[in-house]
């Protein structure tokens, strides 16, 4: 919605902007209080997947938005592949390195959507722009609707809040015990 009103290339470069901001901020947070802020940050700011397949949407013909999702996706996957490995390799030498790695690499993202990028879809400033759909309680109504879907949330709330904070944990520690 936010694209819609402001232009794609906007909230895109906010996006890209916040992500680097969480990871430099991540590379050097001495405290657990500034881990949680810089992820407050990228939480704000993460409309990047949203707004991407709007822009592939408003770039591609009809004939064209199958491979350009498809290639989207495959880049995305092999990411998720190699991001992972990439990060160990740069932990074996620097326990914050993983995070300076993905902070250098928002950054580039950022530096060629501001200077190569084009707007796709121009904002329309006047259009009519609601709080309330930016409500993000608004879907967990919708969703605690079905009866059937409350423990499976339950479940993922609680092991996304375990896997966030072991690994968050754990990461203090080793860098303390190595030290």
């Amino acid at each position: 919605m936010l694209s819609d009103r402001f232009g794609r290339r906007p909230v895109l470069l906010i996006s890209l902007a916040g992500a680097a901001i969480d990871y430099l901020v991540m590379s050097l947070a001495p405290e657990l209080w500034m881990l949680v802020l810089g992820r407050a940050v990228s939480g704000v700011t993460s409309a990047n997947m949203a707004v991407a397949t709007a822009y592939i949407t408003d770039i591609s013909s009809e004939g064209e938005r199958a491979r350009r999702f498809g290639l989207f996706h495959a880049m995305f996957g092999i990411g998720f592949i190699i991001g992972p490995v990439l990060g160990g390799l740069l932990g074996d030498y620097w326990v914050r390195a993983p995070f300076v790695a993905a902070a250098l690499l928002n950054g580039l993202n950022f530096a060629l959507a501001l200077f190569v990028l084009p707007e796709s879809r121009p904002g329309q400033p006047g259009a009519r722009f609601d709080l309330g759909t930016l409500n993000p309680f608004k879907p967990l109504r919708w969703a605690f609707s079905f009866a059937a879907l409350i423990p499976l949330m339950a479940i993922f709330v609680i092991m996304n809040f375990v896997g966030t904070m072991y690994g968050t944990m754990w990461a203090l520690f080793s860098e303390d015990s190595l030290a």
